[in-house]
């Protein structure tokens, strides 16, 4: 590049104004832009512009899937609600002195769990004799302690069930043939029972004899 001095100056100022010389103005570009340029002119105009891919989503289940969810949702709050079912103690203690019983309706209410839950449980009891059912009612059969630590226990009362199962096995007996039967040594502890199944007519009382209506 030669050196810019006076004279030089003051020759193009004077060509300037003779318009003996054209000015032009040239845009220093640097060689990233010069091969960007070059990319874009070489680019076809017959090309399609490729779409924008979709993110991956969740695919939905299928019907057999579905089904299976379910069946497992089903087992899942089947064995929450078997965790939830009382113990047997709890019922027995529920059931203590209930002459006539309590419906499995009742029972189900009184712990919070379903009917069809709980009847198993109380299948299983009656069927290790713990308690019995008669119309519709589970009454307690085996004795139980009503206050842990109690040394001091009473008789457990005869079990209306007891009395009403004899008197249709052998109808027609007194009130001490029944005790007998029973195997009971007084029949004075008969007195309450029958008199309430009398009253509730269950029992009919017949020449101080007793059968089922």
């Amino acid at each position: 590049m030669k050196p810019i001095t006076i004279d030089w100056l003051r020759d193009v100022l004077l060509a300037i104004l003779d318009d003996t010389v054209e000015i032009q103005i040239v845009q220093k570009t640097t060689k990233r832009q010069r091969k960007t340029q070059t990319a874009l002119v070489d680019i076809p105009d017959n090309i399609e512009e490729k779409p924008v891919p979709k993110k991956r989503g969740r695919k939905p289940l299928s019907a057999k899937q579905k089904e299976n969810n379910a069946k497992l949702r089903k087992k899942r709050k089947a064995r929450s609600e078997i965790r939830e079912l009382p113990e047997p103690r709890n019922i027995f203690l529920f059931l203590f002195g209930k002459s006539d019983g309590e419906t499995l309706t009742k029972i189900a209410q009184h712990f919070g769990v379903r009917r069809s839950v709980l009847k198993p449980l109380l299948q299983k009891l009656v069927s290790k004799k713990d308690i019995d059912i008669f119309q519709g009612s589970y009454l307690l059969k085996r004795p139980i302690r009503k206050v842990p630590g109690n040394q001091v226990s009473k008789p457990e009362p005869i079990a209306e069930l007891d009395i009403l199962t004899f008197v249709k096995k052998a109808p027609g007996k007194s009130m001490a043939e029944i005790a007998k039967g029973l195997g009971e040594e007084n029949h004075q502890r008969l007195i309450h029972p029958i008199k309430r199944l009398r009253e509730s007519g269950k029992l009919v009382e017949e020449n101080k004899r007793y059968k089922l209506p």
